[in-house]
């Protein structure tokens, strides 16, 4: 999971739900699925759902924690 984590922090645009989908090993609709309820950070541009690199790597290291504690 660090590996995702460290490509996320080096992009600086933002990804589209196909994209993080891709990245994370899973499908698109998942991504939005976690969007819609708030469990990942994500923001929309008119109808897109867009979701900054940064603050999903930073979720990302907040799970991975909960999850060896």
């Amino acid at each position: 999971m660090s590996g995702i984590i460290s490509r996320l922090r080096l992009i600086t645009r933002p990804l589209s739900a196909s994209e993080l989908a891709e990245m994370l090993g899973v499908h698109k609709v998942t991504v939005y699925k976690l969007a819609r309820r708030g469990v990942i950070p994500s923001y929309r541009i008119a109808s897109a759902v867009r979701f900054d690199a940064t603050a999903v790597a930073s979720w990302l290291s907040g799970t991975e924690r909960a999850a060896t504690s």
